[in-house]
C-alpha cells in the first residue's frame, strides 16, 4: 500500500477542525463510518460536519482511492491518491481515511487564517503508474459443439494486471465422460481436448470481458465400431468470455464462445459421421485469488 502526494494543501483556518466526509465506493467496500473513523484516527478527534469536505472514491476495481479536501467555496485544496495491491477494499478505505486524517491534523491547530503554511509540499510529484498485479485464475463448466455430445470443461491459469486490463494464460482441459458420451453413426465416442489458451481482458466493476485463443489437440475414441486415424488431430479456436463476479466480487457465472479454425472430421469405414461445428460454446463458474 502506497500513497503519492500530488499536490500541497494550501493556508486553511482552524475551522478546519469541523469537516464534511463524502465517500463513494463499489458495493463490496466497508460503509461510510469505516471511513469516518480512519479520519477520525488521524486526526485525534471525530470530524464534525462543517464546511470543508473531505472526498474520498475508490476506484471499480478497488485497486485504488483518490482523496481531495475541497474548501466552502469549493476550492481544491489537496489530493491524494492512495493504492493497493492486495485487492483489499477495507484495508485501502482505511488507509485513505487514515491518510486525510494525517494530512488535515496540523490545520486543526493552525492559530489563525494568517498562520504562515508552505503552499507547496517538498514531496515532488510522481506520475501515477498502475500497479502490476498478480492472481490464479480458474474455472469449470458445460460445453456444446466441441465434441460430440456434452463436454465438461476445466481451466487454469496466471494473470497480470496493470490497472483495468488484464493479459492470462491457461491450461484448458475438455471431457465427455462415459455417460456423456456422444452418439456417432451406429456406434458411441468419447472425446477429449487439451490446450493452451492466451487472452486479454479488461475489468468494468464486476464485469470482465475477454478475447483470446486456444491451441492444443484433440482425441477421440469410438466403440461398437473401430474410429479412422483422422479422428485425432490438432485443434485451435478462437475464444471470447464474459465473466460476472457476483459472488463477494471473486467468484461468479462465466459465458464463453469459441470458434474453431481448423475443423476436424471423425470417420467410420471412411464415412464422415462427425465433423467439428463453426461454433462452440460453454457456461459455467469463474474465480480468481
Amino acid at each position: 500500500m502506497r500513497a503519492l502526494l500530488l499536490l500541497a494543501i494550501a493556508v486553511v483556518p482552524d475551522t478546519a477542525a469541523a469537516l464534511t466526509v463524502r465517500y463513494s465506493a463499489p458495493a463490496e467496500c466497508p460503509p461510510v463510518a469505516v471511513v469516518r473513523a480512519s479520519v477520525a484516527e488521524g486526526l485525534g478527534g471525530a470530524p464534525d460536519d462543517g464546511a470543508e469536505t473531505v472526498r474520498i472514491a475508490v476506484s471499480a476495481d478497488r485497486s485504488a482511492a483518490r482523496l481531495a479536501l475541497v474548501d466552502a467555496d469549493g476550492r481544491a485544496l489537496g489530493e491524494r491518491v492512495v493504492r493497493s495491491t492486495a485487492g483489499d477494499c477495507e484495508a485501502l478505505v482505511r488507509a485513505a481515511g487514515l491518510s486525510a486524517g494525517l494530512a488535515l491534523a496540523p490545520l486543526r491547530s493552525a492559530p489563525s487564517p494568517t498562520a504562515a503554511v508552505p503552499a507547496a509540499s517538498a514531496v515532488s510529484a510522481v506520475p501515477a503508474v498502475p500497479d502490476t498485479r498478480w492472481s490464479l485464475r480458474g474455472a469449470s463448466g458445460v460445453g456444446i459443439g466441441l465434441h460430440p455430445g456434452v463436454a465438461l470443461t476445466l481451466d487454469g491459469g496466471l494473470a497480470v494486471a496493470m490497472g483495468r486490463w488484464s493479459g492470462r494464460i491457461a491450461l484448458w482441459a475438455a471431457g465427455s465422460p462415459a455417460l456423456l458420451d456422444g452418439a456417432v453413426g451406429s456406434g458411441r465416442v468419447r472425446s477429449a481436448s487439451l490446450a493452451l489458451g492466451l487472452a486479454g481482458c479488461g475489468d468494468q466493476g464486476r464485469w470482465t470481458a475477454c478475447a483470446g485463443a486456444r491451441a492444443g489437440l484433440q482425441v477421440h475414441s469410438g466403440s461398437d465400431f473401430v474410429a479412422d486415424t483422422d479422428s485425432t488431430g490438432p485443434w485451435l479456436a478462437g475464444l471470447l468470455a464474459i465473466e460476472w463476479r457476483v459472488f463477494g466480487g471473486v467468484w461468479g457465472p462465466r459465458l464463453e464462445a469459441m470458434v474453431p479454425v481448423g475443423r476436424l472430421t471423425l470417420t467410420v469405414d471412411d464415412a464422415p459421421v462427425w465433423t467439428t461445428p463453426w461454433f462452440a460454446g460453454t457456461v459455467g463458474l469463474a474465480g480468481r485469488w
